[in-house]
């Protein structure tokens, strides 16, 4: 038992402790018993407090005169005074309390204290749940008086705090939570008072409120180039017990991946492109699917088709395209013509020019890039644009008779007898035909004809096969004009170039006036200068890159009053700097089986510019442009050196070489030996490692649980020692070299058990021949699932290995002492539960009833009955007439001096100390008192032949026979007559 202890201290005591040597102790006096009740069993500690009480000699207390024991004085004196002491048992009902001292003053507290038989009849149940649930405690409890005060409680560490109170006079009481929050989690009871305040408590159960499971964070998409590591993470919260995660790709289950929060590819592969998800369960029925996150694989952006070089005639259109493949996301587009930007070009991979013109002439090149880090060049495509039909010169006299060559393309000739040269529709004299390219070029000679000023079609014709060419204002009638024109060109920086032109015609002096193009029909004067001389030359340098721009020159003559005018053909300068790599390309780090983008870029330089890449200084045979993807690159071509060759299509021409970039190919992190898991108990240790190797560089290492970074867990091995429940789960390691290799170990999954404990010890039992019995066992901690051996006298008793053992019918044999020993599905040590007591009675039999007799008065009488069986001692009441005798418990009831009012059925009832009572068979006890005769039969005198009879009257005795006689003399005759006459 435990109880309460008081100890009041103050001045007066203290005064009266040092003078007890001298003083006389006053009568004692109480003022409370605490706890005020308790049960009828007694045994429970009580605290006394009062004045008065004696600190030495034999200090008593008793309850209703029955002597408690161990009394202890706590504080003695004349002062407030206290003692401890154990209730004796007693029956139902409130008791005086009397203390008395040695010196045998007393004190008595009337109705001090209450006797009750509260006792509870049923237990709460406590439950594991999910949240947003709801449970009911209930209990029930029997004996004492209401009203009942039924105080829910719950365990808050450092005490237990009141959840629900009501005051009832119902047996049995319910206490609802409803919705149920992990913060319910805990210990409850319940605490029963009756009307004296007796308080029972009932069993401690145990709540568990699980919240429901939810994904925080689901898995990102990613938009990955092959070859890359990738990872899909998920995080949750709440759940029921160890989570499970199951990785998904398109609705699929993914083989070997791992039961955790993350699932990694080293290096992804197009065929890896999908939906991934992972579904996350609990241990009991939550199961959550993440969102889908979608995996993208593109392959590194390669141009494949580069565009192509055209040669055209003015007017005609011309596409070109780029062919690119790989690349993150959407692509940009950005045409450039002879390296510079071409302004209001399309972000597309195709751009169309139309109505062409030479001076569209040049080198266009289209650079791409993707929404990742890829930009790539194409190679440069030459456009040539001329005119179909062309003479040189393109212009003559109103006379005719010049000598002119029309140069002629996509017109087969023949000879001059087919071949038809019209100026202005009027025919020329055809002098020669020259195949400069058969069926393609031809250069006919001829003389202009006769015909009025100004700009004429110029025609050709195959009057054979009826083809023909022509081209509008293709030749100009003048009397002054260029003979001579300048020409487009392309220069590097810091060179000179001159324009130059001739006239023919007109009258001297001429002006020549230089001019740049500012916008489409504006010109702007450079040089001007008045000579007599017909030719004309504009000379630029050095040369910047300002200076590529379209240039051409005006010449008027002096005839007056109005002066002649001729202008020549508009051409381009494009000025560029020398060539020069601007960023060499770069040597890297990469994984057996990598593929590798070199690229260089160069500036300046005459287009076409030409690229040739070389693996140790000997041509690889990759196509002529700025970027290369070397094939999967090997172990053996570590250290190979690779650079490209870069020439232009000037003078000399410029070449440059690249600096090496040198490729070290590393080996892919291989793990040669996974973290190994196991089943543990609390408090033991084990260590983790892995092996791995090789990769680039030192290796680092990252230990997970449960998908979280174990922080300072950065080595190839990791201790967890002196294991909690908490340690347990799923640990992986990421390994990680210097480069980007990322790898996860295979999950380790550790779990940490409680050793086996004993939380419920089986029952003893008191119990009948035949009846059933329920034990069972409570047992927490080990590795599931546990294995009951039950055991009887120590030995095997062949139960069902479960925590309950249901025996339908009892014997006497079985009756012994059971316990059940438990173990797990590890290595833990087994545990047994304490001893129960399981006895089997036979049921109460009576093996003799008593009999009944008839006696006189003043006789005795002894009533027996033999019974045996039943429970512990077996009680005995005897009844008359139904009603118990005073007294009478014993086998046998004997009644001496039989009195009539004795008389009667006398039956005895058996009880045992269990639930049985058997009532035996009526036993009819007669008294009766001595036979008396009462009344004597009277003398009678007659005649022969009257009748007369005679008459006795008797009272008392059993049953009655009469026997008249007659007396003759020397005797007495039967007259043979039984009854109280005589006839």
């Amino acid at each position: 038992m435990t109880g309460r202890v008081y100890c009041r201290w103050s001045p007066i005591l203290i005064v009266a402790l040092f003078l007890t040597a001298t003083a006389t102790v006053a009568d004692p006096m109480i003022e409370r018993v605490t706890p005020p009740a308790g049960h009828v069993s007694g045994g429970e500690e009580v605290i006394i407090e009062g004045a008065g009480f004696v600190g030495f000699g034999t200090t008593t207390v008793t309850f209703d005169g029955i002597p408690a024991t161990e009394v202890h004085v706590i504080t003695a004196g004349y002062g407030q005074c206290a003692l401890s002491c154990v209730t004796p048992a007693h029956a139902l009902g409130v008791v005086d309390v009397v203390v008395t001292n040695p010196d045998t003053t007393s004190a008595t507290l009337e109705d001090g204290f209450t006797y009750s038989d509260l006792e509870a009849t049923s237990q709460p149940v406590g439950t594991e749940v999910y949240e947003n649930t709801a449970h009911s405690f209930s209990a029930s409890v029997s004996g004492s008086y209401p009203p009942f005060t039924y105080t829910w409680q719950r365990d808050v560490g450092f005490g237990w705090e009141a959840t629900q109170t009501n005051i009832t006079s119902e047996t049995s009481t319910t206490f609802t939570i409803d919705p149920l929050s992990p913060g319910d989690t805990g210990l409850y009871r319940l605490r029963a008072k009756d009307a004296p305040q007796y308080p029972i408590y009932s069993d401690e159960v145990q709540v568990t409120i699980h919240p429901h499971l939810v994904i925080t964070n689901h898995p990102d998409h990613v938009n990955a180039y092959a070859f890359e590591p990738v990872m899909f993470e998920v995080e949750t919260t709440g759940g029921w017990g160890a989570l499970r995660h199951v990785w998904k790709k398109d609705g699929e289950d993914i083989p070997g991946a791992p039961d955790a929060p993350c699932y990694a590819i080293s290096m992804v592969q197009p065929g890896d492109a999908g939906g991934y998800r992972c579904v996350v369960s609990d241990e009991k029925t939550d199961v959550k699917p993440s969102s889908v996150a979608y995996l993208t694989v593109a392959d590194h952006l390669v141009v494949t088709d580069d565009p192509d070089d055209a040669s055209l005639f003015a007017g005609d259109s011309v596409t070109f395209s780029v062919g690119v493949v790989g690349g993150k996301g959407t692509l940009t587009y950005r045409w450039q013509k002879d390296g510079k930007d071409i302004i209001g070009a399309p972000n597309s991979p195709d751009y169309t020019l139309t109505s062409l013109v030479p001076n569209d002439s040049g080198f266009y090149r289209c650079i791409v890039s993707d929404q990742g880090t890829d930009v790539r060049t194409s190679a440069e495509a030459e456009l040539r644009v001329t005119h179909q039909v062309e003479a040189h010169p393109s212009a003559g006299a109103p006379a005719g008779g010049d000598v002119v060559t029309v140069t002629v393309w996509g017109l087969s000739l023949a000879d001059e007898a087919t071949t038809l040269v019209t100026f202005g529709g009027v025919a020329g004299g055809v002098t020669g035909v020259i195949e400069v390219v058969p069926g393609i070029q031809y250069d006919v000679a001829c003389v202009t004809p006769p015909h009025a000023e100004g700009a004429v079609a110029l025609g050709v014709a195959n009057t054979a096969t009826g083809d023909s060419v022509e081209r509008s204002e293709g030749f100009t009638f003048a009397d002054f004009y260029f003979v001579a024109h300048p020409y487009s060109t392309y220069k590097y920086v810091g060179n000179t170039h001159s324009f130059s032109g001739q006239i023919t015609g007109g009258t001297a002096e001429y002006t020549y006036r230089w001019q740049e193009k500012l916008a489409p029909g504006v010109w702007n004067d450079q040089q001007v200068n008045t000579t007599s001389l017909t030719t004309t030359t504009y000379t630029l340098g050095p040369l910047t890159l300002a200076d590529s721009k379209t240039f051409r020159c005006e010449a008027s003559d002096g005839s007056l009053p109005l002066a002649a005018t001729a202008t020549t053909d508009e051409v381009f300068l494009s000025v560029h700097e020398h060539l020069a790599i601007t960023h060499d390309p770069e040597g890297a780090h990469v994984y057996d089986g990598d593929t590798l983008i070199l690229q260089v870029a160069a500036e300046g330089g005459l287009p076409k510019v030409h690229y040739e890449w070389r693996k140790n200084g000997v041509p690889v045979g990759a196509s002529d442009a700025p970027s290369w993807v070397t094939p999967p690159l090997a172990l053996g071509d570590s250290g190979s050196a690779y650079t490209c060759f870069v020439w232009d299509s000037g003078p000399g021409p410029d070449t440059a070489l690249s600096a090496p970039a040198t490729v070290t190919v590393w080996p892919h992190i291989s793990i040669s030996a996974p973290p190994v898991g196991g089943t543990f108990y609390v408090n033991e240790t084990h260590t983790l490692s892995v092996a791995a190797a090789p990769g680039r560089g030192d290796l680092s290492y990252q230990w997970r649980h449960d998908g979280v970074d174990i922080p300072g867990a950065n080595a190839d091995t990791y201790d967890l020692s002196a294991l909690t429940e908490d340690d347990a789960g799923v640990y992986v390691c990421v390994i990680t070299d210097e480069g980007t290799d990322r790898v996860l170990s295979a999950p380790a999954n550790v779990a940490v058990y409680q050793y086996v404990a004993i939380t419920h010890d089986p029952q003893d039992a008191h119990v009948y021949v035949g009846d059933p019995l329920l034990l069972s066992v409570g047992a927490a901690g080990g590795v599931p699932p546990l294995h009951y051996e039950w055991r009887r006298n120590t030995a095997p008793a062949g139960g069902p290995d479960e925590a309950t053992w249901e025996i339908e019918a009892l014997d006497v044999e079985d009756a012994g002492i059971y316990t059940c020993y438990v173990t797990d599905s590890g290595s833990g040590p087994g545990v047994e539960s304490a001893l129960a007591t399981v006895d089997v009675s036979p049921h109460v039999s009576i093996e003799s009833n008593p009999e009944g007799e008839t006696y006189y008065v003043g006789e005795s009488h002894t009533f027996s009955v033999e019974a045996s069986g039943g429970k512990g001692e077996l009680s005995y009441q005897w009844r008359r007439n139904g009603e118990d005798i005073q007294e009478a418990t014993e086998s046998t009831y004997a009644v001496s001096s039989l009195t009539l009012d004795d008389g009667g059925v006398y039956t005895c009832t058996v009880k045992d100390e269990g639930t049985e009572e058997l009532l035996s068979d009526p036993a009819v006890l007669v008294v009766v008192d001595h036979l008396e005769i009462t009344e004597e039969p009277v003398s009678i005198e007659g005649y022969v032949g009257d009748s007369q009879s005679f008459t006795v009257t008797v009272r008392g005795g059993i049953g009655y026979a009469y026997t008249w006689e007659r007396g003759r003399g020397e005797g007495w005759e039967d007259l043979g007559t039984t009854t109280s006459t005589l006839p």
